[in-house]
């Protein structure tokens, strides 16, 4: 599951089995409607799935310390690119 922390936290709120009733009901109505203009059942399908059950994975949690202190309460994608940079200049680049 790509999506544990978000899944706790509707867990918690005990609403988890209620969200994915609702969101499993918007993808059948939805395929439906695909179906109903002219999709095939296979992709109509596979498109509403996409559409209401993907949960965007999340973001490990990192620790901002090594960060200057300029980018300290900067955009994220700032931090990112400074990250990126830092990892290549060491040679820890995948």
């Amino acid at each position: 599951m790509d999506s544990p922390q978000m899944v706790e936290r509707l867990i918690k709120l005990k609403i988890l089995d209620d969200l994915a009733f609702v969101s499993q009901e918007r993808m059948w109505r939805q395929a439906k409607l695909y179906r109903q203009g002219g999709m095939q059942v296979t992709d109509a399908r596979e498109q509403a799935e996409r559409e209401h059950l993907m949960l965007e994975p999340e973001m490990p949690e990192v620790d901002d310390t090594d960060l200057p202190e300029v980018l300290q309460d900067g955009p994220q994608y700032l931090k990112d690119r400074w990250r990126a940079e830092r990892d290549r200049l060491n040679g820890s680049e995948l």
